[in-house]
């Protein structure tokens, strides 16, 4: 069967505003240009509300969404000419940008979804406290496994499987909404319990500048660019050790965690716990 279409479907619209100013200083050797603009991308395509599951059918995407970005650019060139035909140059350019859903139909609000409001590209996340030492435990069983939290620690009894049960050399998770559990509410953008957003996807600050040089037919060019600032949400085993019970190798990067032995009803361990991983997962 086909997929629902809305009869009020229409093309999406932008608007651009772009204010800037360019500058030319020395006969235009030295010149710097600045630029501000506002990008709207209104009347997007997304999914309508929510409907009854007894419509057998996922809802129609239809223009319910406006997307606002603002940035700018700022660019510096210089170039000059030698008396013996020397011509060299060199520019370097720099901006910045960043993406606001304004408008969304969404009954839901869900911080995994789009929602009004979200920056583009938000990681949300627990914040890392520290590792879990005995002393935020009341006891443990014959395994080693905390049979409770001492007063203060807030529970992360939420956030554990039938596999894996957080204790001495874990990571322990701040209490940001001083509930006294770790969880993440009802994952939505007013209800996210101890969830923040801990980054954004999107490339910031990019940059770029080119140097180059040309004398009696010979010339060279170099360009070169990059990103000033980028979060990556990454689950690979090279930045992360025994992320899958399939990774078996450590790389050289990965043997700064966590190592303790638990024996005689008492937790001690080799490293203390300033380490950058926690205790290795062997379940």
């Amino acid at each position: 069967m086909p997929s629902l279409v809305s009869n009020e479907l229409s093309w999406e619209r932008i608007r651009t505003l772009d204010l800037g100013l360019d500058m030319g200083f020395l006969n235009n050797e030295l010149t710097r240009g600045f630029d501000w603009y506002e990008r709207n991308t209104m009347d997007m395509l997304a999914p309508a509300v929510s409907m009854p599951a007894t419509l057998g059918a996922a809802a129609p995407y239809r223009n319910n969404g406006t997307l606002r970005t603002r940035g700018w650019e700022l660019s510096l060139g210089w170039n000059h000419v030698f008396n013996n035909d020397l011509l060299v140059y060199a520019n370097v350019n720099i901006g910045d940008a960043k993406s606001v859903v304004t408008k969304r139909d969404n009954d839901a609000r869900l911080i995994n979804s789009t929602y009004e409001g979200k920056v583009y590209g938000d990681i949300w996340g627990f914040e890392t406290d520290r590792l879990f030492t005995p002393e935020d435990f009341t006891g443990f069983d014959a395994k080693g496994n905390p049979t409770g939290y001492a007063a203060g620690v807030a529970s992360q009894v939420g956030l554990q499987n039938t596999d894996f049960i957080y204790g001495v050399g874990d990571t322990k998770y701040k209490d940001l909404d001083g509930n006294g559990v770790i969880d993440g509410g009802k994952g939505t953008a007013e209800d996210h319990g101890d969830l923040k957003v801990i980054g954004n996807m999107m490339p910031r600050y990019q940059y770029s500048f080119r140097l180059g040089a040309a004398w009696k037919g010979f010339d060279i060019d170099m360009f070169f660019q990059g990103v000033g600032k980028r979060d990556v949400w990454s689950q690979s085993s090279m930045v992360f050790p025994t992320v899958r019970n399939a990774d078996a190798t450590l790389f050289a990067n990965e043997t700064d965690y966590w190592k303790g032995s638990f024996e005689n009803g008492k937790w001690t361990t080799t490293t203390g716990y300033n380490t950058t991983y926690a205790r290795l997962f062997s379940g």
